[in-house]
């Protein structure tokens, strides 16, 4: 619901049919599935949203089964293929079991004392008991087995799996109160825990109780007093403990950010620095060398010295632009500013920005697509193209070719700039858009760069409400994919809801 995103559910009574239709591709998402090695080669996970301790259940008429090392001589049985019944085949090999194809199976054997146990979580029993009639059934003892719930998407589809984690991470406290109660929708008191245990410990609790009662009635009004004074101090301690707690992270928080505003502020000054001096030092030396032999040289060396000096001023320049755009995203100075875009113009202009970039190397710039219309922030868009463009240029061989592809995946626009340049490795692509580092290094003509295009492309992908992606592999070039909202504002909304 929250990816817009529809479903069509597929139903099996059997356990393995679904893992086996799942290898054959025959359906896309498992919405109910732990991790190990034989499914990992066909499944990619989503993160875990929901961990299940696991039972022993049994008839309640059964007074002998108390744990695990009792389950020994019983007629055991378990889900054919579940990871908990793996778990007891390596780490309890004496238990026997015969394995079933469903719950729903197991579960009516037991109810009906045609078996003795299995081993579940309390939510498929919840449901048999309800749904079902099953009321024999009682949770005996827990066991050492925590089964972790996640999504299974089928391992080629990277995509389905990142937008799937994204509507995961998005679900609160409060609504994951509300699954559980869905899932675990039957009150504990439908399991009794076995009678012997139950008689010795009501035995206890009326003991105590009587005591207690005793006492209470002895004191109560001293008592009384001192819980309501001790109620008051404690309340204050609170109170004071909350508020130290608070102004203690407050200022924690405002140290670790001007700790790490500083030395994001130092390693930058040191990059630029270093690009604006070699940058300037190139002019100079073309000026002083004009004007030393202004009336020897000829108008071809004069047209060469020019041309120098122009693409030096335009690094310059772009330089400049990205530090502007950098420091005012950090201080959060530039506000959205969101009207209709065709980003099929918006494409079209800045590949002509950077044609002079792209024809030094004789690179091939083309573009894919036909309009697009999005609401969304101009500037920042033109920021994203303008220097994922110029990145890709930076690292193509002469002659290669860089491709602007447009289109659409369900509420996003998806804007694709790929390259045949010289690729990446995975550390690199890993480290490329962390906050704390800023990445830089030469190009295939020794072209110099600060590394702050791409924190500023991942800056202004995350205003938008957008997600960037790469895919590269060394010596085959690399692909940047951003998804942009056809619609940026109700995006923005929605995520800040």
């Amino acid at each position: 619901k929250r990816l817009g995103l529809k479903f069509q559910y597929v139903k099996s009574n059997s356990w393995h049919h679904v893992l086996e239709m799942a290898k054959n591709k025959e359906i896309d998402v498992i919405s109910n599935i732990g991790i190990n090695d034989e499914r990992q080669t066909y499944l990619a996970f989503t993160e875990s949203f929901y961990d299940l301790p696991f039972y022993i259940i049994s008839n309640s008429s059964n007074s002998d089964i108390k744990s695990l090392k009792d389950l020994r001589n019983k007629k055991i049985l378990m889900p054919k293929e579940y990871l908990i019944t793996d778990f007891i085949k390596k780490y309890y090999p004496e238990i026997k079991f015969a394995e079933m194809e469903n719950d729903e199976s197991i579960f009516e054997s037991i109810n009906f004392n045609h078996a003795d146990a299995t081993i579940s979580e309390l939510g498929t029993v919840s449901y048999c008991v309800k749904k079902k009639g099953f009321n024999n059934l009682i949770a005996i003892d827990e066991v050492d087995f925590t089964y972790f719930m996640r999504l299974g998407v089928q391992k080629d589809n990277r995509m389905l799996l990142h937008l799937l984690n994204k509507a995961l991470f998005s679900i609160n406290v409060s609504e994951y109160h509300t699954l559980q109660t869905k899932w675990v929708d039957m009150k504990f008191d439908r399991f009794y825990f076995y009678k012997r245990t139950v008689v010795l410990t009501s035995l206890i609790v009326l003991v105590i109780s009587i005591l207690l009662l005793c006492y209470f009635t002895w004191i109560r009004t001293l008592k009384a007093k001192v819980d309501e004074r001790t109620q008051e101090l404690l309340q204050i301690k609170n109170n004071l403990d909350r508020m130290v707690k608070k102004q203690t992270k407050k200022l924690n928080d405002s140290v670790q950010l001007l700790e790490h505003t500083i030395d994001e502020k130092n390693k930058l000054f040191s990059v630029i620095s270093h690009d604006l001096k070699n940058s300037f030092s190139s002019l100079i030396s073309i000026t002083e060398l004009m004007i030393e032999d202004s009336e020897t040289m000829e108008e071809a060396e004069q047209k060469e010295l020019l041309n120098a000096m122009k693409t030096s001023s335009k690094e310059t320049y772009d330089l400049l632009l990205n530090l502007l755009d950098w420091s005012r995203s950090k201080f959060s100075q530039i506000p959205l500013m969101l009207k209709e875009i065709d980003l099929f113009d918006l494409s079209k202009d800045v590949l002509k920005s950077v044609e002079l970039q792209a024809d030094k190397k004789k690179i091939h710039l083309k573009i894919e697509g036909t309009s697009l219309f999005i609401y969304s922030d101009h500037r920042r868009i033109e920021t994203i193209l303008r220097n994922l463009l110029s990145n890709a240029i930076k690292y193509t061989e002469d002659k290669g070719e860089i491709t602007v592809r447009l289109n659409t995946f369900n509420k996003y626009a998806m804007l694709t700039i790929e390259d045949n340049g010289i690729g990446m490795d995975n550390n690199l692509i890993e480290s490329i858009f962390k906050t704390n580092s800023l990445n830089s290094s030469k190009g295939t003509k020794g072209e110099l760069g600060t590394g702050i295009g791409l924190t500023i492309v991942k800056q202004f992908v995350h205003e938008l409400g957008g997600i960037i992606e790469i895919e590269s592999e060394i010596g085959l070039g690399t692909i940047f994919r951003v998804m942009i909202p056809l619609d940026s504002k109700k995006e923005i909304e929605e995520i800040s809801n």
